[in-house]
């Protein structure tokens, strides 16, 4: 079948397999590095978690900073440390998020940026939850295998998410492309609660925004006094 990803690198469920998914679009591919909705993608997924051993390493640097959104979707997420990925920058992206109601964030290949952020450990019977919440089947982000450094030295390879349409570089965030007010408050939010440094977390609030609160499909809420 012909892969519909259309992003820098595709993502094998072995965690070991990565190409350049650009020329996917015009061969035909095995079925374990396509991502497309339905059982195949619930198949493929009950396979893997069989194959795997009992948790991973996730990296967050979105919504997912923030323990109380994470745990919608994956309730056995612990957070095991902090790092940075070297290399990338973080930007915000289409498609525009309904349930957030602007732009949702993203990671992109950037030599001599980073981007910090939390190492979450997850049960493997949670991979398929969060790929769902990441819209994996949909084709809106994909998984994506970084090695994170953390403060102390040490190096993780963790599973992380980048968005299958990748934004330009912009030295100001376009209102096209600028997130909601309620979704940079939770990733800001999270950042503090996660103790990322304090120049990381001045530089989060230095983002654009297009002033939205959210709406009834937004997952998560914060008193008027943090908004």
């Amino acid at each position: 079948m012909t892969s519909h990803l259309m992003a820098k690198h595709c993502f094998c469920p072995d965690l070991s397999y990565r190409a350049d998914c650009e020329s996917y679009l015009s061969r035909e591919v095995s079925s374990c590095c396509s991502v497309d909705p339905g059982q195949e993608y619930e198949t493929r997924m009950v396979n893997f978690g069989k194959t795997m051993t009992k948790s991973f390493l996730y990296f967050a640097y979105g919504s997912n900073l923030l323990t109380q959104r994470i745990h919608i979707n994956n309730p056995s997420a612990v957070r095991k440390d902090i790092g940075k990925l070297m290399d990338y920058r973080l930007d915000f992206g289409q498609p525009f998020s309904k349930k957030w109601d602007g732009c949702p964030a993203t990671v992109v290949p950037h030599t001599g940026k980073h981007v910090w952020g939390s190492i979450w450990e997850i049960d493997h019977a949670n991979i398929s939850d969060l790929d769902r919440q990441e819209g994996v089947p949909q084709n809106i982000y994909f998984p994506i295998q970084v090695s994170i450094q953390t403060e102390s030295g040490k190096t993780y390879n963790c599973r992380s998410y980048q968005l299958c349409k990748t934004p330009e570089a912009e030295e100001v965030l376009p209102p096209e492309r600028q997130p909601s007010q309620i979704y940079l408050d939770v990733i800001i939010k999270g950042a503090i609660e996660s103790g990322l440094p304090t120049s990381y977390i001045e530089e989060l609030k230095r983002i654009p925004n297009n002033g939205s609160k959210g709406n009834l499909e937004t997952p998560i809420s914060f008193p008027s006094e943090f908004t």
